[in-house]
């Protein structure tokens, strides 16, 4: 490895763990955000999820106009059906798995060994589907220049970013000891994130794995997942770090059923990741951020898919609720 290849496996380690710490303190995940909000009826994490979607948007555009980066601006996919099953598959993966990918950091921050699952998971839906689609066709960011589209979307990122902190900050985003504020810890992991798609694009996890097994399968040389290996490592052990620092980390131990779900959910959300560029964490600090259109659509429908069912449970057990009555 050259100096330069060493300095900038360095920088994106160390972003990787800050990625990793700033989900393990405001325990991101989008199947939380969506019982918090159906079963709760408040918005707090979706409203993170704004904080940091829109952090990424002052980064990754300007980023890419001034300093010469945009091969690290998000693809393009055809929209076509591929890109609704990929989402609607990330949708269940997160259901069945009882978090996304940015929750399942979450969860092993608290020591939910099960979790440790999900990337054997992603390991074998990857060799399975990805082996047969090949991966999502994809064509050229519209936004590699600067634009009046593209200064409107950066000035959009910050009006999302402002209004949605003024909300959390409104609402009372007070941190117990050893935790952030939900805003501090989006605003990390908005800019962290971004700017590691821009240095090395396909860094997260669940990249890892899928270059692990493209290596394992032939179809890609090792050293080309070791930058994804090393940043996917940081990033576990930076959510690890998170959790014992704030007192939350417990390891809980593996029970049989849980951990199939996690393999389950896993699966499906490398499936659905073989027919949109990224997973959901790619979409919400990448593809979305980066003025895809294909990108913004899976994510809305991913996200649609998640409120629905939880919205459908929701009606199921409040009957169940009337006839067992008061506790």
């Amino acid at each position: 490895m050259t100096g330069v290849g060493a300095t900038v496996a360095g920088l994106g380690a160390l972003l990787g763990f800050l990625v990793g710490f700033s989900v393990g303190q405001g325990s991101t995940c989008a199947v939380t955000a969506g019982r918090q909000l159906v079963f709760e009826g408040r918005a707090r994490l979706l409203a993170g999820f704004l904080v940091a979607g829109g952090v990424a948007g002052l980064v990754c555009l300007p980023l890419a106009w001034t300093a010469g980066m945009r091969a690290g601006l998000p693809p393009e996919a055809p929209l076509a059906p591929p890109l609704a099953a990929g989402a609607l598959l990330l949708a269940a993966g997160a259901l069945v798995n009882d978090a996304c990918l940015f929750g399942t950091l979450a969860r092993i921050a608290l020591g939910e060994v099960r979790f440790l699952a999900v990337p054997l998971g992603l390991a074998a839906g990857y060799a399975m589907v990805g082996g047969l689609v090949g991966g999502a066709p994809v064509g050229p960011n519209r936004f590699g220049s600067p634009s009046p589209a593209g200064l409107l979307l950066v000035a959009a990122s910050a009006a999302l970013v402002a209004g949605a902190a003024w909300t959390l900050a409104r609402g009372g985003d007070r941190a117990a000891p050893g935790r952030w504020p939900l805003r501090a810890a989006m605003v990390v992991l908005g800019g962290a994130g971004a700017l590691l798609f821009a240095l090395t694009p396909g860094w997260t996890y669940a990249d890892a794995v899928r270059g692990a097994v493209a290596a394992g399968l032939g179809g890609a040389p090792v050293a080309v997942a070791a930058p994804a290996l090393l940043t996917g490592a940081a990033t576990l052990v930076g959510a690890v770090v998170a959790g014992t620092v704030a007192g939350r980390f417990r390891v809980e131990r593996p029970r049989a059923v849980p951990v199939l779900r996690s393999l389950g959910g896993g699966a499906l959300m490398a499936a659905g990741a073989s027919f949109v560029p990224g997973g959901n964490d790619s979409l919400l600090l990448w593809a979305v951020p980066g003025g895809s259109v294909s990108g913004l659509l899976a994510y809305l429908l991913m996200t649609g898919a998640i409120m629905a069912w939880l919205a459908g449970l929701r009606l199921l057990l409040r009957p169940r609720a009337r006839r067992i009555g008061p506790i």
